[in-house]
């Protein structure tokens, strides 16, 4: 019951502070009342433009040309840098075995510029790809901003088309 009450209240200050607000804002904004009396229309006389007027508003759209970079007294636009060329596409590097005992050698494909398996050594480097460690089946390699982690697949049991 209190809280039935509650509601009401709360319900009756709402209105009451709505009202409160739009007699406030109607007394300092009277509405506005039409300056023509009844029965006439007021009549918007627009003048045609003459050839000086035309000629003129052309001459200054054409001497402010907002598309030039140096703009009458403004100081010229400094700075300006092409946009960094797109990297070239990072090669998709695959492990094809591991070969020897240490100094282990790994047999790599996907070198960029080098056709097929490329055998490398821990520090050697190929066409921007430098092995840096080999550990239990997984070489690390870096270059081009990434490094990569190759593992050996198991051989697979489908035999293969020399098989």
């Amino acid at each position: 019951m209190i809280r039935v009450r509650l509601d009401h209240m709360l319900w009756a200050a709402t209105v009451l502070a709505s009202v409160a607000g739009f007699l406030r804002y109607s007394a300092q904004h009277p509405p506005l009342e039409p300056q023509v009396a009844s029965g006439t229309y007021a009549v918007l006389r627009v003048q045609q433009p003459d050839g000086d007027s035309l000629t003129k508003a052309v001459a200054i759209i054409t001497d402010g040309d907002l598309f030039r970079i140096h703009r009458g007294d403004q100081a010229p636009v400094t700075g300006f840098t092409a946009p960094p060329a797109p990297s070239a596409p990072r090669p998709q590097l695959a492990l094809r075995g591991l070969v020897g005992g240490p100094p282990w050698e790994v047999l790599v494909d996907g070198i960029p510029g080098r056709q097929g398996t490329t055998v490398l050594r821990v520090g050697e480097e190929a066409s921007g790809v430098t092995v840096t460690s080999v550990r239990r089946g997984t070489v690390v390699a870096k270059g081009y901003d990434t490094t990569w982690t190759l593992t050996l697949r198991p051989a697979s049991s489908t035999p293969g088309p020399h098989d």
